[in-house]
């Protein structure tokens, strides 16, 4: 039976990695482009997949290509805008960096230590996309005036948006790890090679 570093070695081959992009980018077009509800898509789950489990320079760029290849079918928003967005959407690949130290997730099993991880990488990286994309002192010009009582507002309008981006990275949060970890034991079962684990 392959040990846990076998199987891990196996999972993280240039191939593998180019063929699990792909789909994270497509899984993020996909979604966006079907019916679904606000702010319920992949984005920030496959930041933080990426930045947990992909080592290729292009990791970075997955969620953000996502992004924009769908943005040419939906349309939207203006560069300021697109800048706070992508940028923030951005910012949950550093999260899945820091999730990755330690080395808990280079280990097959261990769920139990890492599902907390997990959610509180995707709890933070939806608050952090809240805080950054209401923020109405980024935008010029804005919705709301430029004061506390105007960004209280624009707070208080994007709690809808935040409660289905919450749900929506924790569902696909759930769905990107879970299969990460089943995809590994599923390898190291049927690999025969053995490696010692030191």
């Amino acid at each position: 039976m392959a040990t846990r570093r076998d199987s891990v070695e196996l999972f993280r081959s240039t191939h593998v990695q180019v063929i699990v992009s792909i789909l994270l980018v497509a899984l993020i077009v996909a979604a966006r482009l079907l019916p679904h509800a606000a702010n319920f898509t992949p984005v920030a789950a496959v930041g933080l997949f990426a930045g947990v489990y992909l080592r290729k320079n292009w990791a970075p760029f997955l969620p953000l290509l996502g992004l924009l290849i769908s943005d040419l079918f939906i349309g939207g928003y203006g560069v300021c805008g697109m800048v706070i967005v992508y940028g923030s959407f951005a910012l949950t690949f550093l999260i899945g960096r820091i999730m990755a130290r330690g080395g808990l997730f280079k280990k097959r099993g261990q769920l139990g230590r890492k599902l907390p991880s997990v959610i509180g990488g995707s709890l933070a990286g939806a608050v952090l996309f809240f805080l950054i994309t209401n923020n109405i002192f980024l935008y010029t010009p804005a919705l709301y005036s430029h004061d506390l009582s105007g960004m209280i507002a624009s707070y208080v309008a994007g709690i809808p948006f935040f409660r289905w981006q919450v749900v929506g990275d924790l569902f696909y949060c759930g769905m990107l790890f879970g299969a990460y970890e089943l995809a590994t034991s599923w390898v190291a079962k049927r690999s025969p090679k053995q490696i010692e684990v030191r």
